[in-house]
């Protein structure tokens, strides 16, 4: 059983506007927050790159766009991936893979990325990782090292072996360049008492060490609460950093082009009320803010379910949200703690993915349209500094994931001018 598995699948027409579409004029669509937007503290004007590519991270980089779609998860081994090079989307090309992508009784899928490789996760039933190196071709297979549903979610790369996150498991998987299993990571030592699941989910790997969000789901899949692990090496734990708020979903969002201090996560409490919100987390201090919480107020755009998050280089941070018919929208929680309704009646098709690209700002998500039976998929390329969207294009399928990889150009003589 997926975690999603309760929600079900709806399509909606979508319509997208500058302000606020077929919403009623009479209700304030802005509501204060919490939030105060950090600043940028790793920017460096002087950092010059060759025209195509960008300084991120203390290097010159580039970036592409990967994307995922599944003929829904139902459907057998129906997966597809597609590679969008420097996020120039006439270029889009399917990606080659060894096998049928996906799991024998359904298929869904998550990405993930590192500077040198990106990752295609299958999920639920699948339990298979296919790692493609940054000339788009395909490296090696991860494969569960048992037979036991173990739902894997997530998959980062340290430089010497891959580290998987299962979220029916106690343990992270370890893999070594080759795909052969070399060990696990106890979770359980990270929990506040026994008999607590960890639920591993989101991974992310930052200056040596990997963060976890660890779900703790118990019975029907209810998170007794939410934490940050901190595992550097297998004698060295930090203490886990406490989350205000229940159950994290959503990606570790860390955008280095404004703090290497801070990430955030979407974090949805019980899908059965309005007690989710999104936390930033202050790695320094080793402690958790809620800036924006659910609510149940009928005139607030926060009387919703918050999906994924991305956070841009000025300090915004969009994120997806379902109404009570689960319908699905755009927002934006602005530096000033004000959230607007950018998008309207998006599809509600899982978790409606997004992510940003510091490169180009822009903002990437799927949207659907309804014609009788017939069910179309696009991609959308929002900017995010004139808040239109630029361009949308149909992908097969159904969305299930898409990434921004900002990675290693593959020339060497790319270097700071």
């Amino acid at each position: 059983m997926r975690l999603l598995g309760l929600v079900v699948i709806f399509f909606f027409a979508f319509a997208c506007a500058p302000a606020l579409p077929e919403l009623p004029a009479d209700i304030p669509y802005e509501t204060v927050t919490d939030y105060e937007a950090i600043g940028g503290e790793t920017s460096d004007t002087d950092n010059r790159c060759d025209p195509t590519l960008f300084w991120y991270d203390g290097v010159c980089r580039t970036s592409d766009l990967i994307v995922a779609t599944t003929g829904g998860y139902d459907a057998p081994f129906s997966g597809k991936v597609l590679r969008v090079p420097e996020e120039d989307l006439t270029r889009l090309a399917v990606v080659a893979f060894p096998e049928p992508v996906g799991g024998p009784t359904g298929t869904d899928l998550s990405l993930s990325v590192s500077y040198d490789r990106f990752m295609v996760i299958g999920r639920d039933g699948a339990d298979t990782v296919w790692v493609y190196g940054a000339d788009g071709r395909y490296r090696v297979t991860l494969r569960s090292p048992t037979t036991d549903y173990l739902n894997f979610m997530d998959a980062v790369w340290d430089g010497t072996r891959y580290i998987v996150s299962a979220n029916e498991a106690t343990v992270l998987f370890l893999f070594d360049e080759q795909g052969a299993t070399i060990g696990t990571v106890d979770l359980t030592v990270q929990m506040p008492e026994e008999g607590i699941p960890p639920s591993p989910a989101a991974i992310l790997l930052d200056n040596g060490i990997l963060l976890i969000a660890l779900q703790m789901l118990g019975p029907d899949w209810i998170s007794r609460g939410g934490s940050l692990a901190r595992w550097k090496t297998a004698a060295e734990w930090h203490n886990p950093i406490d989350l205000p708020v229940a159950n994290p979903v959503g990606p570790l969002v860390m955008n280095r082009a404004l703090s290497t201090r801070h990430l955030f996560v979407s974090c949805v409490g019980s899908y059965q009320a309005r007690n989710g919100g999104l936390v930033r987390v202050d790695l320094f201090g080793a402690d958790a803010t809620t800036i924006l919480s659910e609510t149940t107020d009928s005139l607030s755009p926060l009387n919703v379910k918050v999906g994924p998050l991305a956070v841009t280089n000025d300090g915004d941070i969009y994120f997806t949200a379902f109404d009570a018919d689960w319908k699905g929208h755009l927002q934006v929680l602005r530096r000033d703690g004000t959230v607007q309704r950018v998008v309207s009646a998006i599809n509600a098709f899982a978790a409606v993915p997004l992510d940003y690209s510091p490169h180009t700002g822009r903002l990437y998500f799927f949207t659907q349209q309804t014609e009788g039976d017939s069910v179309t998929s696009y991609l959308n390329a929002f900017d995010t500094r004139r808040e239109t969207i630029e361009e949308t294009i149909e992908i097969p399928g159904a969305p299930a994931a898409l990434r921004v990889w900002i990675r290693e150009p593959l020339s060497s003589t790319h270097e700071r001018r």
